[in-house]
C-alpha cells in the first residue's frame, strides 16, 4: 500500500500543480487576447501580438502533454527540481501572455513593438527552464527492484527520449535570446533597420509555434509507445 502511493506521487504531484498553474496561466491568456484587440493600436501592432499569443498557447499545451506522458511512466516521487520548476514554468508562462498586453497611453506603432520585443527572452526563459526539468527527468533513475522488468525497459526508452527534447528546448532558447539581442539592438552592421525588423517578429513567432507543433507530435509518438508498452490500445 506505501509502495504503490510512493509510486503514485508523481503523477498525484504534476496532476495537481498543473491543474492549477495552467488555470492562472489561461487566465493571462484570455486577458491578453481581450486586450490586444481592444486597444487602439496599429495593425501590425495586433499582428505580432497575436502571433506570439498563438504560439504562446501552443507550446503551453506542448510542455502540459509532455508533463502528462511522462507521469505515465515516472513512478519515483518528486524531488526538489519537480517541485520547483513547475512553479518557475507557471511564472515563465504567465510572463509572456502579459507581456503581450499594450502600453499604456497613446504610443506609437514602434514604441509598441519595441515593446513586444521582450517577449523572445520571456519565452527563452520558459524553454531553458522546460531544458533543466527534461535534463533533471532524464537524470533521474529507478531502482530495477521497483518495477517489473518491462517498466524498466520501458523507463529506459523513455529516457532516451528525452534527449530530443532536451536538445531542442536548449537550442530555442539559445535561439530566442539571440532573437531578444538583435530585436532590442538591432542586427551587426545595421544589416536591416531596427524598425523593420520589429515588424518581422510574427516570423519568430510563427517558427515558435511549428517547433512547439512538432513537439506534440513527437509527444505522440512517444504516447503510443507508452501504450504499447504498458499493452493499452491507443484511443
Amino acid at each position: 500500500m506505501a509502495e504503490a502511493r510512493v509510486a503514485d506521487q508523481y503523477a498525484h504531484h504534476y496532476h495537481l500543480i498543473v491543474s492549477i498553474l495552467k488555470g492562472v496561466v489561461l487566465y493571462a491568456a484570455a486577458t491578453s487576447i481581450l486586450a490586444i484587440y481592444a486597444a487602439d493600436t496599429a495593425t501590425s501592432v495586433k499582428t505580432v501580438a497575436t502571433l506570439y499569443w498563438v504560439a504562446g498557447l501552443v507550446s503551453m499545451i506542448a510542455n502540459y502533454d509532455g508533463i502528462m506522458v511522462g507521469s505515465l511512466v515516472i513512478t519515483r516521487p518528486p524531488n526538489i527540481t519537480d517541485v520547483v520548476m513547475p512553479f518557475l514554468l507557471g511564472v515563465a508562462e504567465y510572463s509572456h501572455f502579459a507581456i503581450l498586453m499594450p502600453v499604456a497611453g497613446p504610443e506609437a506603432t514602434s514604441a509598441q513593438l519595441a515593446h513586444l520585443a521582450w517577449w523572445p527572452l520571456l519565452m527563452a526563459t520558459f524553454t531553458f527552464i522546460a531544458c533543466i526539468e527534461i535534463t533533471a527527468t532524464k537524470r533521474a533513475t529507478l531502482e530495477s527492484s521497483r518495477m517489473a522488468p518491462e517498466m524498466a525497459e520501458l523507463h529506459g526508452w523513455y529516457r532516451d527520449s528525452l534527449t530530443g527534447g532536451q536538445r531542442f528546448t536548449a537550442l530555442s532558447s539559445f535561439v530566442l535570446f539571440l532573437a531578444f539581442v538583435a530585436l532590442r539592438t538591432g542586427l551587426p552592421g545595421d544589416l536591416v533597420a531596427l524598425d523593420t525588423l520589429r515588424r518581422w517578429q510574427g516570423v519568430l513567432a510563427v517558427l515558435v509555434a511549428m517547433g512547439s507543433v512538432a513537439g506534440l507530435l513527437a509527444t505522440e509518438q512517444v504516447r503510443r509507445r507508452i501504450d504499447a508498452g504498458l499493452g493499452v490500445t491507443p484511443p
